[in-house]
């Protein structure tokens, strides 16, 4: 008897399990304007699609894995005092936890951290003073944030979210132009400041389809200051 006693209390105190999903992400990032760094330019436009791995953690949160593929058949940039244009693809990398606390019915309360890493690549094409320039462009950026989310939901199926971060943010650029008369010049930009992100989303059902909506946005420090807006969607494909 005291045996069943124990061990009904061990399963009343154990944690729950929720079941892992995966979700379906498109996002998108870019600058209302070049950043400068002493003279020199650099553009952040990132984004693409991939897909994310959520693992709940029992009742401890849940924890996200993720990886994704962009391309832009459509990029520029300024090389050598001339404008070359081309084609650029990326991937990348994503990690997030998160742990909601129920405030009430309605309210929870969310800290969250999370790790987006872009890998950029891209072959661009100018003239300079009649002979071609090729210019392999490649960039690494990488978003950190660290903060808290706000939920209210206004019924079972809809709720909606306002979040504050600090975003560490980082940006690894360089360039290498070459003329058709062999001649080679590079160029490198790197940087990395601190800021505070804003976001605000949306989550509801689409046809019984988990589906949340994500608008971001940070100003970034460079020579002149420059506005980040990023837009994030995803959707449940499968719970297991």
């Amino acid at each position: 008897m005291k045996r069943l006693v124990l061990l009904s209390m061990l399963l009343w105190h154990a944690p729950s399990w929720a079941s892992p999903s995966i979700d379906l992400e498109l996002n998108y990032a870019d600058t209302d304007r070049a950043m400068r760094f002493s003279g020199r330019a650099a553009s952040v436009k990132v984004g693409g699609g991939g897909l994310n791995l959520n693992v709940p953690l029992w009742d401890y949160g849940t924890f996200t894995a993720g990886y994704g593929y962009g391309y832009s058949p459509s990029e520029s940039a300024s090389f050598l005092s001339v404008t070359a244009s081309g084609s650029a693809e990326s991937d990348y990398s994503y990690f997030a936890y998160e742990k909601a606390f129920e405030l009430s019915d309605e309210w929870q309360v969310a800290p969250f951290w999370s790790r987006k890493s872009y890998d950029l690549n891209g072959w661009l094409y100018g003239d300079f003073r009649g002979a071609e320039l090729v210019v392999n462009a490649k960039s690494t950026i990488t978003f950190e944030d660290v903060g808290l989310k706000i939920y209210y939901d206004f019924r079972p199926s809809v709720s909606v979210y306002a979040g504050a971060s600090r975003l560490k943010w980082s940006l690894d650029s360089a360039a290498t132009g070459t003329l058709a008369t062999g001649l080679t010049a590079s160029t490198k930009v790197s940087a990395n400041d601190s800021t505070t992100r804003f976001s605000f989303g949306v989550e509801t059902l689409i046809s019984a389809f988990p589906l949340q909506l994500e608008y971001s946005q940070a100003s970034l420090s460079s020579d002149v200051k420059v506005m980040m807006r990023q837009l994030t969607a995803s959707v449940e494909l499968v719970r297991f």
